[in-house]
C-alpha cells in the first residue's frame, strides 16, 4: 500500500484513464473550509477528476453522506450529474445504513450513498440495494461493511488494485489490505497521510 501526500485534483489530472478500480469519498463541506457555493463546485470538480482517472472498463465508487445545510445537499445528484456529462453510466446505487431503519438524527442523514459508475463496464448480478455501513475507523471514516461490499464487486471484475484519491486515515486501503488488494491513497493533509500509514502498518 502506498500513501501519497498530494492535492487529489492535481494527482488525478496526471493519472487520467489509467486505473480500473477507485473507491473514495469526496470530503464533506465541514472538512474543506468552503462556503456552500464553493463546496458544490469543489464536489463537481472532484467527481469529474476522479471519474477521468478510469479506463473505459474501470469502475469508480463514491461513498457519500448527504449534508443538512439550510435544506439538503444531495451529493449523489451532483456526482451523478457529472458522471452523465462525462459519458459514464451508473452500474448501481446502494444505500448504506448508518442507523437502523426508523431511527432519525436531527443533524445528519442516517445513511450513505454508494454510487458505482463506468463507461463500458458491466454491473454483474444484482446484489442487495440496502446494506449496513458497519463500524468506522474514525469519526468521518467510511464504514467497513460498505467498503467491503464495494471491494467484492471489484474482485468479481478481476481488479486487485484500488485507488482512493481522498484517503483520509486509510479506511478503504485498510479493508483492501485485509482482502489481498494492493492500493494507492492520496491526501493533501500530511497529518492524515501519516495516520493512514500508521494504520496500515498495524
Amino acid at each position: 500500500m502506498e500513501i501519497i501526500q498530494a492535492d487529489a485534483l492535481d494527482w488525478c489530472k496526471h493519472n487520467t484513464t489509467s486505473h480500473r478500480g477507485i473507491i473514495t469519498s469526496i470530503p464533506d463541506l465541514s472538512e474543506v473550509g468552503l462556503n456552500e457555493t464553493e463546496y458544490l463546485e469543489f464536489l463537481r470538480q472532484s467527481a469529474k477528476a476522479v471519474l477521468n482517472c478510469l479506463t473505459d472498463r474501470g469502475y469508480a465508487i463514491f461513498i457519500q453522506t448527504d449534508r443538512k445545510q439550510k435544506g439538503w445537499i444531495d451529493k449523489s445528484y451532483y456526482i451523478t450529474d457529472e458522471a452523465y456529462k462525462g459519458g459514464f453510466r451508473m452500474m448501481w446505487h446502494k444505500i448504506a445504513l448508518i442507523r437502523d431503519v426508523g431511527v432519525s438524527n436531527l443533524y445528519k442523514p442516517t445513511y450513505s450513498h454508494c454510487l458505482c459508475f463506468s463507461k463500458k463496464g458491466t454491473p454483474l448480478r444484482s446484489t442487495a440495494d440496502v446494506i449496513h455501513r458497519g463500524k468506522t475507523l474514525y469519526k468521518n471514516g467510511l464504514g467497513y461493511d460498505a467498503v467491503k461490499h464495494c471491494l467484492i464487486f471489484l474482485q468479481k471484475h478481476d481488479i486487485d488494485c484500488v485507488i482512493d484519491p481522498f484517503v483520509g486515515q486509510g479506511s478503504v486501503l485498510l479493508v483492501a489490505k485485509e482482502m489481498g488488494f494492493t492500493g494507492i491513497g492520496i491526501d493533501i493533509d500530511p497529518e492524515q497521510c501519516e495516520i493512514a500509514r500508521t494504520n496500515l502498518t498495524k
